[in-house]
């Protein structure tokens, strides 16, 4: 049978136990520890909670635990919950009696009953004094702090316990202290149960009743309830209208500011009053704002950037957890940081200079932007020298100078001389220059070349650097021809014979090869005496013609020729689908291609196959190798070929589905 509560000779054994000490004892203690007291008591409650959700039941705890290590004690219990350290412990009780685990007693006769059940105004804990009539109560002016099963903790008379015989041991040789004086058993309080915790912007229903002392609901009977609160950004009754006999009336309030903040409640008709702490937590995040940014920065120095974040109601946010920053410029692309405690303070550096950047911020579903802001280029280190990697010999050719730092931004008030190496056979528009603030950090030169070859500019700038290699190409044909090209194997180089000369007597090479298929490229640049030979490969299989054509527009094409692929290098199954139904028939190719994805069409190989036991397959070799297939039972199959004569393998995971009945 479950037991239904506290007994006669747990009552004694708990007074006797308080009873030890002597009254001296308990006024010495320091009173004013109320708040920590209730405190102690709320957290105490955020556990039982918890316990309540994991097990659907408050804990089966004893009235009073016989040891710090008993397992029935509600502070083991509650441990695991968080309720450890000073939290189990009322600090207005002596430290005697603190050898327990706890100085609470809990109300044994809820054992294992859901919480949701309870009364609110039900206790579930208070003060181990308050089994004794004889001993003072631990809070001056204030009696007792009971904590409700509605989550309320607030003083209040002493709980009704059955009278119990008591001793007690006095101080030698001093009077006897005056003992406090007592509620009367008669006196009904006002009661208001809230939530532990509301959050800002939220409705949160408050529940009144009135109280006999042990803990019984009195009918309010008809009244108006007054209520009011410390906090100026609230929204709530200013009165509520009971009509009828009721043992509860409610209320639903609204907080906006976050803290700690007063509810009280008097009824007008009993003239009872009592008061309700509530703790109001930040809404949700909302807005983030950047405090202290930087307007302007400098490429490659850090800047320190602080951000807080806030609710709809301006509350810091206690928001902990992900926070992301980038930039329009996708300088810093994407930085996961963390924000703690609704705070994020980080050194930020930026490399790539900009008039105008924006920073944006993204926290769980918000995203924000932050003020503009520029970044400017740091100190001149980058002689950077551009324009056109090939020219034609007799044509312009345009010449960038630019001055940047380390990290390749231009330096747009850079002044300061620059030079240039002119090679033999070419001229220059000039050959020293000046930096001006017009000229923003870049500055423009034209260079001509009369005589082929590979060319190299140099230019410097005080410390600074660089040159540039151009390809020069022969001037204007005359004519040229291109001897016909035979068949040729995708990947092997072959030999392209080309005759020319320009008008300043250069080998003619003012044309750039392309074939058809782009993929042409040079592997050879040379040419004597007006004929040179071009070493070339191509790595796409077909048709192809290769094209001359200089820059002024003078053409020619080769006859038209073969590439074929090269060896087989992978071998493929094609043309079946990965998912098959059962007893139906299918067809695949099996393909060759070399090492550059060229099918090679002429080559069939000596094909062995190995299917699975639930496959039926057969080879078809006339120019190209055809597999039937028919799938004969369900589930995975694998159809394998090889190839004898290159060594080649292949593998398909066939899936097949049952057929229809």
């Amino acid at each position: 049978m479950a037991k239904k509560g506290f007994t006669l000779i747990e009552l004694s054994a708990v007074a006797a136990i308080v009873s030890a000490l002597s009254v001296g004892t308990y006024h010495a203690v320091q009173k004013g520890k109320s708040s920590q007291c209730l405190n102690n008591l709320k957290q105490l409650y955020q556990a039982v909670s918890m316990f309540s959700m994991d097990n659907s039941a408050v804990p089966s705890a004893s009235f009073f635990p016989s040891s710090v290590s008993d397992p029935r004690g509600i502070h083991n219990i509650l441990a695991q919950y968080g309720a450890r350290g000073s939290i189990p412990f009322c600090p207005s009780i002596p430290e005697q009696l603190n050898i327990y685990g706890t100085n609470y007693i809990w109300n044994d006769s809820l054992n294992g009953k859901s919480i949701d059940s309870l009364p609110p105004g039900t206790w579930l804990m208070t003060e181990m004094t308050a089994v004794s009539q004889n001993i003072p109560a631990p809070h001056t002016g204030q009696g007792y702090n009971i904590l409700y099963a509605g989550g309320n903790a607030q003083p209040g008379p002493r709980v009704s316990f059955p009278s119990v015989p008591e001793s007690r041991s006095e101080d030698p040789g001093k009077p006897q202290a005056q003992e406090e004086p007592r509620p009367k058993q008669s006196y009904p309080y006002l009661l208001v149960s809230a939530p532990l915790e509301i959050q800002a912007g939220e409705k949160a229903k408050f529940i009144v009743s009135i109280k006999d002392p042990s803990g019984k609901s009195l009918l309010i009977g008809e009244t108006i309830l007054e209520i009011s609160s410390g906090s100026e950004s609230a929204e709530f009754p200013s009165s509520l209208t009971v009509t009828g006999n009721k043992e509860s009336a409610d209320f639903e309030s609204l907080f906006y500011k976050a803290g700690k903040t007063t509810l009280k409640v008097t009824d007008s008709r009993t003239n009872l009053t009592s008061s309700v702490d509530i703790q109001v937590a930040p809404g949700r995040p909302h807005s983030v704002e950047f405090t202290g940014f930087p307007v302007t920065w400098e490429a490659g120095k850090p800047g320190r950037v602080t951000a807080a974040c806030y609710d709809k109601w301006k509350n810091r946010s206690g928001y902990t957890g992900p926070f992301f920053i980038y930039d329009d410029n996708m300088d810093i692309p994407s930085l996961a940081s963390e924000m703690k405690n609704g705070q994020w303070a980080q050194d930020l550096v930026f490399t790539r200079a900009s008039e105008k950047n924006v920073l944006h911020a993204a926290i769980e579903s918000l995203t924000v932007s932050g003020p503009g802001f520029e970044v400017l280029h740091s100190a001149p280190e980058i002689l950077h020298v551009s324009g056109e990697d090939e020219t034609v010999a007799g044509a312009p050719c345009q010449v960038y100078v630019e001055i940047r730092d380390r990290f390749g931004n231009t330096c747009t008030g850079y002044t300061g001389q620059a030079e240039m190496e002119i090679p033999e056979g070419a001229s220059s528009d000039s050959a020293r220059f000046s930096f001006s603030p017009e000229d923003r950090g870049r500055k423009k030169t034209g260079v001509t070349f009369f005589s082929a070859g590979n060319k190299s500019l140099r230019i410097s700038s005080g410390q600074m650097k660089n040159e540039k290699g151009i390809y020069v190409n022969p001037g204007p044909l005359s004519e040229y021809r291109i001897r016909d090209i035979g068949p040729q194997e995708a990947g092997t180089p072959f030999d392209i014979v080309v005759r020319a000369t320009d008008r300043w007597g250069n080998q003619i090479k003012g044309f750039s090869l392309r074939d058809s298929s782009g993929s042409i490229r040079y592997v050879n640049r040379d040419s004597t005496a007006g004929l040179w030979m071009e070493t070339a490969v191509i790595t796409r299989a077909g048709n192809h013609s290769i094209y001359i054509e200089d820059a002024f527009g003078i053409k020619g094409r080769s006859n038209s020729f073969e590439v074929k692929a090269s060896s087989p290098e992978k071998m493929e199954i094609d043309g079946i689908p990965r998912v098959l139904k059962e007893k139906e028939q299918y067809s695949a190719r099996v393909t060759f291609r070399d090492s550059y994805g060229n099918e090679i069409r002429n080559y069939a190989g000596e094909l062995a196959i190995d299917a699975s036991g639930g496959l039926k397959a057969a080879l078809k070799t006339d120019g190209q190798a055809v597999i039937s297939i028919e799938p004969l039972s369900s589930g995975m199959q694998t159809l394998r070929v090889s190839d004898r004569r290159t060594g080649l393998k292949s593998e398909r995971i066939l899936f097949v589905q049952k057929g229809q009945p």
